[in-house]
């Protein structure tokens, strides 16, 4: 098997599930004897990666610190020189925005390139992107395919993403934390998520349940991990739910440095995407909810529907009323051998559809057969120059992109993320002290 010097490319401030897949992926890829080098703006967010892979550290742009790409002049020129003196093989980017630093080096290199969308998204910066890409489900698979015009059958889909080996032995070698373990016999749900305003909607439909179910007699406990600038708003939702049950049934957390820890003390685990994959590599019974409320249990005849849609519950259509989350939730409480046939479903189903070292191989083939095209130089033609710097001083210079794509996250918080070193902290960016630091200023 032929050796792969890599560059691979992300856009980063804080550690959620596209930059663990990052990671999880590169590593896999390096134990297959290939050289890869992470090219991210903030690698000390990276750093639990060594040494498996080589990291370069992006300089911060400093004339917007705070936008979504993080790129500056600087970062390109200095990159452009560090790939040609590592004279990398092949480019393989991870998130849109990092094509904003693969593009230059395709014009002026030609590095053949593969671009793996880890979001439903398509960005103007795709369409003059050339190179193989490939979707994490079918629905960014369909979206791609409407963006470039072409047949959706010609957009090759990898779900296999998650170091499923580091999660178990996180798992086992954690200790039920006193503080997060339940009662004796009191069944205990919990939901890690980052408190922004994209995610409060499934949030907030997670707690509407909860509080229809506070007064029922079934003993239970709900235990809700993160960070985040809404913050507030959700202590009070909590704070109304224990009124309701004249108990404490439910409590917030906070931020969770040891998400083994939290896990293992779970019955029921609500997750959204990364979360939700974390609970099923465990064994959890798992539950997704969505932007509109419950999207499903993972168990044989939903987990085609959820896979479909990456597991971020998009294939709810219309609002879903809390109370048919709360039925569910009701259902699984009572029935502990339910519970267990569901985790041991979710678990299983995980390893043999994604992970990570399934991924590395499918990607091992695409990047060799992408290092062997030849590529010509109408990549980095005038017209394809012209529209890349257009994009370029539109969404980064300007600082529009930030605004479009985070209007939710103040400028104080992304200088204070950029300054900070949390070495390898998963969800890093929901639930730091960073959000602390700023989100009652």
């Amino acid at each position: 098997m032929d050796s792969l010097n890599i560059a691979a490319f992300t856009s980063v401030y804080g550690m959620g599930g596209s930059q663990n897949s990052t990671v999880s992926l590169c590593n896999a890829l390096a134990e297959r004897g290939h050289k890869v080098t992470l090219y991210c703006p903030v690698n000390e967010m990276f750093s639990h990666v060594e040494p498996k892979i080589n990291l370069y550290n992006l300089p911060v742009n400093r004339l917007d610190p705070a936008h979504f790409g993080n790129v500056s002049i600087g970062n390109i020129t200095e990159t452009i020189k560090q790939i040609r003196k590592a004279r990398h093989d092949v480019i393989l980017s991870f998130l849109h925005q990092s094509l904003f630093l693969g593009v230059p080096l395709l014009f002026l290199e030609n590095v053949p390139c593969v671009h793996y969308v880890l979001g439903p998204v398509w960005s103007p910066i795709m369409k003059i992107s050339p190179g193989t890409f490939i979707a994490n489900c079918e629905e960014t698979r369909g979206i791609i395919a409407r963006g470039k015009k072409c047949d959706p059958a010609k957009i090759p889909v990898i779900r296999a993403r998650v170091d499923i080996e580091a999660l178990e032995a996180e798992f086992r070698g954690s200790d039920v934390i006193k503080k997060y373990k339940p009662s004796e016999g009191v069944c205990q749900i919990v939901m890690l998520s980052r408190f922004y305003k994209s995610k409060m909607p499934g949030i907030v439909n997670v707690l509407g349940a909860l509080k229809s179910m506070a007064d029922s007699q079934r003993s239970f406990r709900f235990l809700l991990a993160g960070e985040g600038p809404r913050r507030e708003e959700i202590e009070r939702r909590i704070t109304e739910i224990n009124d309701v049950a004249g108990r404490g049934v439910a409590k917030l957390v906070g931020y969770v440095g040891d998400v083994g820890s939290f896990l293992s003390a779970a019955d029921i685990v609500i997750g959204i995407g990364r979360g939700a994959f974390e609970a099923m590599a465990l064994g959890k019974c798992t539950l997704v909810v969505g932007n509109l409320g419950y999207a499903g249990t993972v168990c044989s005849e939903q987990v085609s529907g959820l896979a479909y849609y990456n597991f971020a519950g998009r294939n709810v259509k219309e609002d879903r009323d809390p109370d048919i989350l709360a039925k569910e939730l009701m259902r699984l409480l009572k029935d502990e051998k339910t519970r267990s046939g569901l985790g041991q479903f979710a678990q299983q189903y995980l390893k043999e559809n994604f992970a990570a070292q399934i991924g590395a191989k499918q990607f091992e083939d695409i990047l060799l057969a992408e290092k062997g095209l030849a590529k010509t130089t109408e990549f980095g033609s005038l017209r394809n120059w012209a529209r890349y710097l257009s994009y370029y001083f539109i969404w980064g210079c300007t600082g529009l992109g930030k605004r479009i794509m985070r209007p939710n996250r103040p400028k104080e918080q992304f200088d204070l993320i950029a300054r900070t070193r949390k070495s390898g902290a998963r969800f890093c960016l929901g639930q730091s002290e960073v959000w602390k630091n700023t989100s009652k200023k």
